[in-house]
């Protein structure tokens, strides 16, 4: 069951990824997670939560990194995460 898991935020991340993707002239460094999101991770994980933080990456401009993480926790198990860095190219104003 923890590959299944692990394959599910996996799933969830990149899927965060390739919406901000489709919408990235409206990405900002102020970007949440929208809460059906959000409401996935929780429905999908045991203990599921979810997190995106947008940044500017210091290399390239004028690309924004966003770091998606995924966490869950089994219970009786220690917390396991997921995280995944992707570069936003043409995402809106900084």
């Amino acid at each position: 069951s923890e590959a299944k898991y692990r394959t599910d935020a996996a799933f969830l991340a990149n899927e965060l990824i390739g919406q901000m993707w489709a919408e990235r002239a409206t990405i900002t460094i102020d970007y949440t997670a929208p809460d059906d999101w959000a409401d996935r991770v929780a429905n999908t994980l045991p203990g599921g939560t979810g997190s995106v933080a947008v940044s500017v990456d210091p290399n390239t401009t004028p690309l924004l990194r966003t770091t998606v993480t995924v966490q869950w926790t089994v219970p009786g198990n220690p917390t396991h995460q997921f995280v995944s860095v992707a570069q936003i190219n043409g995402a809106g104003a900084i």
